[in-house]
C-alpha cells in the first residue's frame, strides 16, 4: 500500500505597534495609526507578458515553452489512482533570481485539479479524496561561485488569508532521480564551484485551498537563501537572502502580477495586503548622502493609497481615516571598515514643513532582517515604509514639504556619527 507524507507548517507571528516620537518643542506628535497585536498571521521593473497559450472556452491553458511535464503528471496520475487530472495553468516564462553567483531558476510550473484519488493521499488534500489541486514546478541551481555551497531546496508555497505553507510532497513524485528534494539530499545538500542540480517539486492543496487560490488568481513562491557552510541556517553562513515571487494561476493574476509591478516591494506588495493606487511617485532623484564613508543614494519615492483587504484589515486601527503609504527606495554602499545592520538602521519622515515627525515601519518591509548586514565593500537596497493617516495626509500635509532623515547603525548596533542623520528632501 502506498504511503504519503505530508510537512506541514504553520507559522505565526506578533506584530508590533508604531512608535511615536517627538523631538524639540516646536514639534507636535502625530498620532499615527497603530497594529493590532494579534496571536496568528494569515499566512518592479514593469515584467514581461508571459509566453502563455491560448485561451481554450474552458480558460484553461496549454504550454508553449521547453518545459514539458507531461512524464510527471501521468506519473502522478498513476501513483494516486486520480480519476483525472485537469490542467488550470501553465508558465513556462522562467524566473531567474541570483544569491550571489548562485543563479537559481523556476523554469517553469503547471496548475491543476485532481479527482477522486486514492485514500493514501487523504492527508495533503485536507483529509479528502474527492478533489484538490497540484501544482509541479522544475528548478535548476546552477554555483557560479568559487566555492562549494549548501542549498536545501525549500521552494515552500503560500497564500493570503492562511499561515500554512506548502511544501513539496515526495509522494507525489516518488522518482528519486527527478525530485528536486532527492537529489539534494543525495548530494548532502552541497552543490560545488561550476555545478549545476535540476529537479522537480509537486505540491498538494486540499479543497479549501484550491478555491482560496483561484479567487486570488495568484500564488506566492519562497526562493530559499544558499548557505555557505553545511548544516547551517545563520545568516553570517548565508549567501543572498529569501526572496518571495508572485506566480498567476489564471489570466487574472497575470493582469494582477502586471499591475503590481509598478509598486516598491515594501511587504504590502509583496505579500498582498491589500491594494494600492498610486497618487504620486518621484523616480531618478539620485541624491547621494554620506555618513563615514557610507554612500545612502535615494532613488525615487512613491505615495499610494492603501486599503488593506479582509484578512490584513484586523491589523490596523483607526482604520476609519484610511491610510497613505510612502514608500521610498534607497541604495546603499559601505567604503567603511564597519559592517553596517540596515535592519537596525531606520529613518524619521518630517511632515507638516518639518513640526511634526513619523517614525518608520518596520513591519512593512518585505526585507530578511537576519540578512540585512552591509558588509564591507558591499551593495544593498534600502526601503523604509510610513504609514500614514489619510485624513491628515489629505487636509495638511500633501502640498507641504517632506524630508527623510536616515539613521545608520552598525552590526554590533553602535549609531554611526555620533547620532548624526542624513538628510533627504523630498522632491515634489
Amino acid at each position: 500500500m502506498k504511503k504519503s507524507k505530508l510537512i506541514m507548517v504553520a507559522t505565526s507571528f506578533v506584530l508590533g505597534t508604531f512608535v511615536l516620537a517627538s523631538c524639540g518643542t516646536k514639534e507636535k506628535e502625530v498620532k499615527e495609526p497603530k497594529e493590532s497585536i494579534i496571536k496568528s498571521a494569515p499566512k518592479k521593473e514593469k515584467p514581461k507578458k508571459k509566453e502563455m497559450v491560448k485561451k481554450e472556452q474552458s480558460s484553461k491553458k496549454e504550454s508553449t515553452g521547453s518545459v514539458d511535464f507531461s512524464k510527471q503528471i501521468a506519473e502522478m496520475k498513476k501513483e494516486t489512482d486520480a480519476k483525472s487530472i485537469e490542467k488550470i495553468y501553465a508558465s513556462q516564462e522562467p524566473i531567474v533570481k541570483n544569491q550571489g553567483e548562485v543563479v537559481i531558476t523556476l523554469d517553469g510550473y503547471e496548475y491543476m485539479e485532481i479527482k477522486d484519488f486514492n485514500r493514501d493521499f487523504a492527508i495533503p488534500f485536507e483529509e479528502q479524496i474527492e478533489r484538490g489541486g497540484i501544482m509541479i514546478a522544475k528548478y535548476t541551481i546552477e554555483n557560479k561561485e568559487d566555492k562549494e555551497v549548501y542549498f536545501t531546496p525549500s521552494f515552500d508555497l503560500n497564500y493570503v488569508g492562511t499561515s500554512k505553507i506548502s511544501m513539496g510532497i515526495k509522494s507525489l513524485l516518488p522518482d528519486e532521480k527527478e525530485n528536486l528534494s532527492s537529489v539534494m539530499v543525495a548530494s548532502k545538500f552541497k552543490i560545488t564551484s561550476g555545478e549545476t542540480k535540476t529537479g522537480y517539486l509537486a505540491y498538494a492543496f486540499g479543497p479549501t485551498a484550491f478555491d482560496k487560490i483561484k479567487e486570488q488568481a495568484s500564488i506566492t513562491l519562497t526562493i530559499p537563501g544558499v548557505h555557505t557552510k553545511p548544516d547551517s541556517f545563520k545568516s553570517d553562513d548565508m549567501i543572498g537572502s529569501p526572496e518571495k515571487i508572485e506566480l498567476p494561476i489564471s489570466s487574472q493574476g497575470e493582469e494582477k502580477k502586471e499591475a503590481n509591478a509598478i509598486y516598491y516591494q515594501d511587504k504590502v506588495t509583496v505579500d498582498n495586503m491589500g491594494e494600492k493606487t498610486m497618487i504620486k511617485e518621484k523616480s531618478n532623484i539620485n541624491k547621494t548622502e554620506t555618513l563615514e564613508d557610507v554612500d545612502v543614494t535615494i532613488e525615487g519615492y512613491q505615495f499610494t493609497d492603501f486599503v488593506p483587504n479582509e484578512v490584513e484589515a484586523p491589523r490596523f486601527d483607526n482604520a476609519e481615516n484610511g491610510f497613505v503609504l510612502l514608500t521610498a527606495k534607497f541604495q546603499t554602499e559601505n567604503k567603511s571598515d564597519k559592517d553596517i545592520d540596515l535592519s537596525m538602521s531606520s529613518s524619521v519622515l518630517r511632515v507638516n514643513n518639518g513640526t511634526q515627525r513619523l517614525l518608520s515601519s518596520s513591519m512593512l518591509l518585505a526585507t530578511d532582517r537576519n540578512n540585512q548586514v552591509l558588509e564591507q565593500g558591499s551593495k544593498k537596497e534600502f526601503i523604509q515604509v510610513f504609514l500614514l493617516d489619510k485624513e491628515q495626509y489629505e487636509k495638511i500635509w500633501k502640498e507641504k514639504d517632506f524630508t527623510l532623515e536616515v539613521n545608520l547603525r552598525t552590526k554590533e548596533g553602535k549609531t554611526m556619527g555620533t547620532g548624526k542623520e542624513l538628510s533627504f528632501d523630498l522632491p515634489k
